[in-house]
């Protein structure tokens, strides 16, 4: 019976700063008597307007600190862009939905797409020409002509690749 008590005890305490909780996020000093009823779709659509008002306020940027504009988007087809990364020859690597893009960085025009064996999630390359795709557990390593040159195998059962940079002879994933 006593273990009883102290849960009511738990959970009255609970309400109560459920309640002060919800007075002091709505700034009112009095609680009304009875608590009005609320239109849920109502709410949601404050909070979703709200929302996008926040929203709208961290996109405006300072234009004094903004070093780079938009020149033109790329069309590439594909659905879910995972990597992208720019070679020295001024051509663009985008990779996503099993395929690679090439794309002529000056153009915008699309000059190659080659078909992957699985789903990347990065790309580089590197000053030879040489692109390197990653795969979660892999990486495989393309010719400057699309030409599959080489593949690392797992790098571990519990690895995730997010990212790949080359330079230096060194590749860092």
């Amino acid at each position: 019976m006593l273990k009883f008590a102290r849960v009511l005890m738990v959970a009255a305490a609970v309400l109560l700063l459920a309640e002060a909780a919800y007075l002091l996020m709505h700034d009112r000093r009095n609680a009304p008597e009875q608590e009005p009823k609320v239109n849920i779709r109502q709410a949601t659509a404050a909070a979703v307007g709200r929302s996008r008002d926040d929203m709208r306020r961290l996109r405006t940027v300072d234009e004094r600190i903004v070093k780079y504009s938009l020149m033109r988007t790329v069309a590439t087809g594909l659905e879910e862009p995972r990597g992208i990364a720019l070679g020295s020859d001024g051509m663009l690597y985008v990779v996503g939905d099993r395929m690679m893009c090439i794309v002529d960085a000056t153009s915008g025009e699309l000059t190659r797409r080659l078909e992957l064996l699985d789903e990347p999630t990065c790309v580089s390359v590197d000053a030879a020409g040489s692109i390197h795709v990653g795969y979660r557990r892999f990486i495989e390593v393309y010719t400057s002509q699309g030409v599959l040159h080489t593949r690392w195998e797992a790098l571990g059962e519990r690895s995730y690749l997010t990212s790949i940079a080359t330079g230096g002879g060194h590749v860092l994933a």
